[in-house]
């Protein structure tokens, strides 16, 4: 951003920040999804192939649970002239690999039920305490879904 910045008459300018999360995203959002799907599909034909079970966790970002660090990230992508969308990546990514025969678990509902010290502050990973959320909710999905 800070090069563009700069260099504004030669490049057009940045699109907006957090653009999995964006309520228009930028095109090669779309066409990461697919390059996804691809891969999970790839995925899941090799552990057939050798008799292995698959499927899927998707992993929300912090800002989903954290109500002040979605305050803070909605107000910088709206002063960068965008509409962020709290659920949209975990949206796309459900609906992307959703025509795939495979078991998915999100990890959202109990992490946002359980508050908002389940993820470190200063990064982006999940606390003792998410862990053991995270942790005893993937232990009932598995066993619900006979994994």
């Amino acid at each position: 951003v800070a090069v563009t910045g700069r260099l504004s008459t030669w490049l057009s300018p940045p699109e907006p920040p957090l653009q999995s999360y964006a309520e228009h995203p930028a095109p090669r959002i779309g066409e990461g999804l697919q390059i996804v799907r691809q891969c999970m599909e790839t995925l899941v034909a090799e552990a057939e192939a050798v008799g292995a079970r698959t499927m899927f966790m998707l992993m929300p970002a912090r800002f989903q649970v954290d109500d002040e660090d979605h305050g803070r990230l909605k107000e910088a992508v709206e002063a960068a002239g965008g509409r962020l969308v709290r659920d949209a990546a975990t949206e796309r990514f459900d609906a992307a690999l959703a025509p795939l025969p495979v078991p998915r678990f999100d990890a959202l509902p109990p992490l946002r039920a359980a508050g908002p010290d389940v993820f470190f502050q200063e990064t982006v990973h999940l606390t003792p305490r998410g862990h053991e959320i995270i942790a005893a909710a993937l232990e009932a999905f598995i066993r619900q879904q006979g994994l």
